[in-house]
């Protein structure tokens, strides 16, 4: 499957947890045997008028990496490059991490008529003594509104918890998924953590020759796991 995915104003590579969550996603989607194609940022902030002639392409991890170097705040005004680069690209679907200014992808996904995925990671709607939620309400809620028409655009919505998803759309859209870590790398340097306890144990118990409690202490780290 072609899957085109949009992160759009997070820098890849970058030091973000963002940058590592988008970068990871793709990662593990080619790993997976997907041709995946990421829209990131290469940095914060702006690039002038660069990135809406095209964007600059090139190949990270076993997946294409397109930079379009438009602010985070300002997403939607890469709404025409985007276009383009899926008409170009014709993927099978397309993910877009939300963002309040964001929405290009699944404008694209519309527009294109193919399935569109919309990933969130945080609350949606911002809690009421949040001074943007506050201006929001005081326009007459078009944030609220233009986040919900996202989730009725998109064919599903995948997050790690259910609330962060507006009351007024149907549950029976969201896909409740913990995802985005490298969970193999997360295991090794445990096990590396792990191990390094076990011959820390027994050597420091080795130098004070309390042989007896060398080994339970040996025999307990060997049954830790870490909780």
């Amino acid at each position: 499957m072609r899957i085109l995915y949009v992160a759009a104003g997070i820098p890849v590579p970058g030091v973000l947890g963002g940058s590592t969550h988008a970068y990871e996603v793709a990662r593990g989607l080619a790993l997976r045997g997907h041709q995946v194609d990421l829209v990131a940022a290469s940095r914060e902030g702006w690039a002038g008028l660069a990135p809406f002639a095209r964007p600059v392409s090139t190949r990270l991890a076993g997946f294409a990496l397109h930079h379009v170097d438009v602010p985070k705040a300002l997403s939607l005004l890469a709404a025409g490059p985007l276009l383009r680069l899926a008409r170009m690209l014709r993927p099978d679907v397309i993910i877009e991490r939300y963002y309040n200014f964001a929405g290009a992808g699944i404008i694209a996904a519309r527009l294109l008529q193919i399935p569109a995925l919309l990933e969130v990671n945080a609350l949606m709607v911002d809690p009421p003594a949040v001074r943007k939620r506050c201006l929001d309400d005081a326009l007459g809620g078009p944030m609220r509104r233009w986040a919900e028409w996202q989730c009725h655009a998109a064919a599903a919505i995948v997050t790690p918890l259910h609330t962060t998803v507006p009351p007024a759309i149907p549950r029976t859209k969201i896909v409740e998924l913990p995802w985005g870590a490298d969970v193999e790398r997360f295991a090794a340097v445990a096990e590396a953590r792990r191990e390094g306890v076990r011959t820390r144990g027994c050597e420091d118990a080795g130098t004070r020759g309390r042989e007896d409690a060398g080994t339970r202490g040996c025999e307990a780290a060997s049954g830790w796991r870490g909780g």
